[in-house]
């Protein structure tokens, strides 16, 4: 592992501080307290006054442990008595209820467990989860785990059992989420129309100049730094995280989605249009400026065959600093492209964002000391697309008559933060010399927002990220996170320093939700490795090959372009008057259509994670039914007599 990606201690992965930081702590006079360079409101880090400072004067990067965090956030606490949420509906008043318990599985076979053997393994699942040592275990939770290792060879013969079976259910499975055309599906089709009419204000015709690779390897003769500066600018107000019971069902209502409004601020334009940042440029340096969902798409290249696209903006700024005006070039990365040929999963995981920040980050914690200011956006040129007549975006909402009419119930409350990062590739001084390779340093400019935050243990306040996760078969258990999905919340947890994730697992058509999943950076980091043997980290690396490139462009308009055929590089294109042999950009969203049919290949059962419906029936996952009688479910019932066989009285 790159020692320069992250920074480790006790098996915590943290953003590294800034040298200059530990030199103004110095000069404190407060002895007993050390407080760091405020990052944001949530990165004031508290120390405890008995510990030892003297590591501070031999290192240049301080290394901060979970204990310390637990602790950090001052920034407020929360007074103010909450109700229980509204829009979340309660539809059972059952005492016992069980959440998706009624997305009951059909099973072909039975298990080669008993009963009792499943209820031991379960039991045995919970305790290695824990992770408990083995002199902290009581004398039955000892025989559970050793009932579990004796029956590994049984167990490991089911799960492949359980993950053929549900693999063949698949075909049939996908089949009735892309025939299934509910409300969600219907508002990210609204929503990514909208979208769509302004990517015709980019330049038409493209033609290739380079490519680019987006493969990176660990290499010992060179490290890659990324450490967060400073916050230059904070504004809006923040949610507080508002946790399910999951006592009665929990289902995410379409009514509650946001409405369809025009674009008020200058934080939701393209990072190329956004006013923020050209005032930010008057008092600070950066040569690149890109928004979170452009850092995610630019970190996640997990499927080599996926096509996207990523406009990318370089400018010539005249920049005023005191009396002098000169010229300065930012490179902005605009949000990627939605695809153009999306299918009906993609379009209810749209919405699914949403839903979920409307549900459970509908209180507010606090606002920030600087609010943003609303603007009327221009009216978009009204350019016909398929299955849209061009109408003003005010006229969206008419489209959806289920929609009710805006409220607070499906209010999102608008933040945006914009963080100074620096990005460093340092080369050993031997490889210098050999390969005539540089060092290079860049300053980045990263926009991005917080869902919510949420009270910790020690009554302070800690940033959350919330993201859906669709169970696509949750009769048959929870899905395993893809790569894909794994890489993203890798890069949403770097990049927001010291926040925690949640995975709301909901069922892909009735949104009902039935577990919640709390992920640190070190759990996602470590699910990669065991499931996929793979790095997020490693796309530190690309990042900086990438900027590298696009700070020696020339002042124009590009894009960041990906096809099966490119594998793992990208084509750079600028933009050109010629027609022949060029991509024509807005023919590909004018022609915009959406798939019937669900293009994804099976992802596996997660034969480790435990849902409500498992604890209910005492089975682990990734097991069938237990028999009723015998080892296998051999039991034959008893022909009740006819009426011939009956005696007479």
């Amino acid at each position: 592992m790159p020692h320069a990606l992250f920074s480790s201690c006790n098996n915590s992965l943290v953003p590294t501080l800034h040298k200059d930081t530990v030199n103004r702590c110095k000069n404190k006079r407060e002895k007993k307290k050390l407080i760091f360079v405020k990052m944001d409101e949530f990165l004031r880090l508290k120390w405890d006054s008995t510990s030892n400072k003297s590591y501070l004067e031999k290192q240049v990067c301080t290394f901060v442990t979970n204990e310390c965090l637990l602790e950090s956030y001052v920034y407020q606490n929360l007074r103010k008595q909450l109700n229980k949420p509204q829009d979340i509906l309660l539809l059972n008043n059952e005492v016992n209820f069980i959440p998706g318990g009624k997305y009951s599985p059909q099973f072909p076979r039975k298990s080669l467990l008993t009963r009792e053997q499943q209820e031991q393994c379960l039991s045995a699942i919970k305790l290695l989860v824990l992770n408990k040592p083995s002199y902290q275990l009581k004398q039955t939770e000892s025989f559970s785990i050793e009932v579990f290792k004796s029956l590994n060879c049984k167990i490991a013969e089911e799960h492949k059992m359980f993950n053929e079976f549900v693999k063949h259910c698949w075909e049939s499975d996908k089949g009735r989420i892309g025939a299934i055309k509910n409300n969600l599906y219907r508002y990210a089709c609204i929503l990514n129309k909208k979208k769509i009419r302004r990517y015709l204000e980019y330049k038409r015709y493209y033609k290739e100049e380079d490519l680019i690779n987006m493969s990176y390897n660990e290499d010992e003769t060179v490290t890659i730094e990324v450490n967060c500066m400073q916050n230059l600018l904070e504004l809006g107000t923040l949610a507080r995280f508002s946790h399910p019971s999951l006592k009665f069902e929990c289902r995410l209502s379409a009514q509650t989605l946001p409405s369809i409004q025009p674009i008020r601020f200058n934080s939701k334009m393209p990072v190329s249009k956004d006013g923020n940042i050209r005032q930010l440029l008057k008092n600070n340096d950066f040569d690149i400026v890109i928004s979170s969902s452009g850092l995610k798409r630019l970190l996640d290249n997990t499927d080599l065959k996926e096509k996207w696209t990523i406009p990318v903006v370089v400018e010539l700024i005249n920049v005023q600093r005191g009396r002098e005006i000169h010229k300065k070039k930012v490179v902005f990365i605009d949000k990627p492209f939605v695809k153009n040929r999306p299918d009906p999963l993609d379009l209810k995981y749209i919405s699914m964002k949403r839903l979920v920040r409307t549900n459970f980050c509908h209180y507010e914690a606090f606002k920030y000391e600087n609010q943003e200011i609303c603007f009327e956006e221009n009216k978009c040129e009204q350019t016909k697309i398929n299955g849209c007549d061009g109408n003003s975006e005010d006229n969206l909402e008419e489209k959806l008559p289920w929609k009710k009419k805006s409220g607070s119930s499906d209010l999102i409350h608008h933040n945006v933060n914009y963080r100074l990062w620096k990005v460093r590739k340092n080369v050993n001084s031997n490889t210098l010399l050999k390969n005539q390779m540089k060092n290079t340093e860049l300053n980045l400019l990263i926009r991005s927002k917080l869902d919510a935050c949420e009270v910790s243990q020690a009554d302070a306040l800690q940033p959350v990220i919330i993201k859906p996760k669709v169970e696509l078969q949750l009769q048959y258990g929870a899905n395993i996170p893809t790569k894909s999905e794994l890489s993203r919340e890798w890069t949403s947890l770097f990049f927001r320093p010291f926040s925690n994730l949640y995975r709301v697992r909901t069922h892909w058509n009735t949104a009902e939700v039935v577990n919640l999943e709390k992920c640190s950076i070190q759990k996602v980091a470590n699910e990669a490795n065991q499931l996929y043997q793979y790095k997020p980290y490693l796309g530190l690396g690309v990042l900086n090959d990438v900027l590298t490139k696009l700070v020696e462009l020339s002042e124009g308009s590009y894009l960041l372009a990906h096809l099966p055929k490119h594998g793992s590089f990208v084509s750079l294109l600028k933009e050109c008057e010629s027609v022949s042999h060029s991509l024509d950009l807005h023919s590909e969203y004018t022609d915009y259509r959406i798939s019937d049919i669900v293009e994804r290949n099976w992802v596996p059962i997660d034969l480790n994670y435990i849902l409500p419906i498992h604890e209910s029936q005492n089975r682990p996952p990734g097991c069938f039914m237990p028999p009723l009688q015998g080892k296998h479910g051999n039991f034959k019932k008893k022909n009740k007599p006819t009426l011939q066989q009956k005696k007479p009285n």
